[in-house]
Order: structure tokens, then sequence, then C-alpha cells
């Protein structure tokens, strides 16, 4: 079940954040674990501001989606539920709330940056991240505009 959530209580965020942390050591092997373990707390503080979409099964957060305006800071999911469509399931939510999106994504990633382009989204620029030593890839999505008059 996908849900927005109106208001982040704090064992949602807890959730969330463990979430977030093991996600990104898993999918970015290739960033010194500390990195991640470092910006915990800044983005545990940025949570609140940002719209949140969470997967849940059996009444347990399993992944969630970040949403500032029209960029997604990401989309995580815990390791035992990844590839049973449920990022999907999150971005096609969010597309119904979205004309345009864009975000970033390490071009190691490979898993990631495969999905969102499967997805729709095309490659806007690249650039080289300082903090990690690694290339990002900015990725934008525009709504069909003939799928849009269908609907």
């Amino acid at each position: 079940m996908i849900k927005k959530l109106e208001t982040l209580q704090e064992n949602e965020l807890n959730a969330i954040m463990a979430i977030w942390l093991a996600a990104n050591k898993e999918a970015h092997s290739f960033v010194d674990s500390n990195y991640w373990e470092e910006n915990t707390s800044l983005v545990r503080s940025m949570m609140p501001e940002a719209t949140i979409y969470v997967v849940e099964k059996d009444e347990k957060i399993v992944g969630f989606a970040g949403m500032m305006e029209d960029y997604l800071a990401g989309i995580f999911i815990t390791n035992e539920y990844r590839s049973h469509g449920l990022g999907k399931a999150l971005l096609d939510e969010i597309k119904k709330e979205h004309n345009q999106l864009s975000l970033s994504v390490f071009e190691k990633n490979k898993g990631a940056y495969q999905f969102y382009f499967r997805e729709g989204f095309q490659v806007k620029n690249t650039q080289l991240d300082e903090e990690v030593n690694q290339i990002d890839v900015t990725m934008t999505w525009q709504e069909n505009k003939e799928r849009a008059l269908k609907d």
C-alpha cells in the first residue's frame, strides 16, 4: 500500500532513515560508507520539509520516496523488497501529481540509472560530485502530452 504522509511521525521518520542509510550503503558501494553516516543527521533534518511517499507491507514501511517540489530526492526500498515493483509503484504514484520531474543519480549506480531510464527519464547533464569524486547524472522526465490529453 502506498500513501503520502501528511505529517511525519517520529516512528515513521526512524523507519525511513534506517531504510535510507541501508539502501545508500548497499547501492553505493563505490562511496565510503562514512559519507552516508556523516550525512544522516542532515538528511533527517530535511525530511519534514519533503513530501514523503511510503510503501507498506504488513503495516511496516518497506520503502519510500522523497520529493522536494518537482525534484525526486530518491526512491529507497529495503533489500528484501527490491525488484518487486515497489519502486515503480512509488514512481507511478508521484507521476500522477507531477508533469515533470528531475533527479540526480550516480553514474555507477547502474540499477537506479537503468530503472529511471526505463521509466522515461532522459539524461540532462553530468557533473563531477567533488565531495565523493563520482560522476553525478541529472535526469529529467516530462509527462507525455498525448497521454495527458487522453486521461
